[in-house]
Formats: C-alpha cells, structure tokens, sequence
C-alpha cells in the first residue's frame, strides 16, 4: 500500500508558506520569485494577488480520506471519512487519498 496523505498541520504549514510568501515576496518582481518554481510549473504566477485568494482559500478547508483501489482507479467506497483509514484493512493495491473540501458552517 502507497500512501501520502495530507493532514491538517500540512495545511497549516501551507498557510504559514503563504503568508510568509505574501510577507516577504510581494516587494519583489517576478524574476525574483519565479526562482522558486520547479521548471516543470508552467504557470509562475507566485503574484501577491494569487497567494492571498489561495491563503483565503485553504483558510475554510477540511481534509477527508478515502480509499482508492490503485489497480483500477475506482474508489471501493465513496464514504470519505474524518480519520485515516486503517491500513490493515487496505488491500495491497490500496491506497487513502486525501480530499480537501470546503467547510461547511
């Protein structure tokens, strides 16, 4: 089983990024940031404008799981799930994916 799954300290970690980014970026042109791409990112918009509707964003966000059946990309079961599945009830051709929704008030 293959799992990377991303919780809720990784979205605060990503805010934090962002607000540090907004912070310390947003002085600078685009030349200066776009050194923190990968090349293989084909848009370089690190623009204070798209890290702040990005930071409002994962402001109102909540991480749910579900299971995914790698061999044939279908999710056994639709339930997504406050906690992370128990791997030992995972098949080998497993894994959990992460869904990160909007927060209902």
């Amino acid at each position: 089983m293959r799992s990377t799954i991303l919780d809720q300290s990784d979205l605060a970690l990503l805010r934090a990024a962002l607000r540090f980014w907004i912070d310390e970026m947003s002085p600078y042109d685009a030349a200066t940031w776009a050194l923190y791409f990968n090349d293989a990112d084909d848009d370089h918009d690190g623009s204070d404008l798209r890290a702040v509707r990005l930071l409002q964003a994962l402001e109102s966000v909540e991480v749910r799981y579900f299971a995914l059946n790698l061999s044939n990309s279908t999710m056994p079961s639709v339930r997504l799930s406050v906690e992370t599945p128990v791997s030992d009830r995972l098949t080998e051709n497993a894994a959990i994916g992460t869904a990160i929704l909007p927060t209902l008030d």
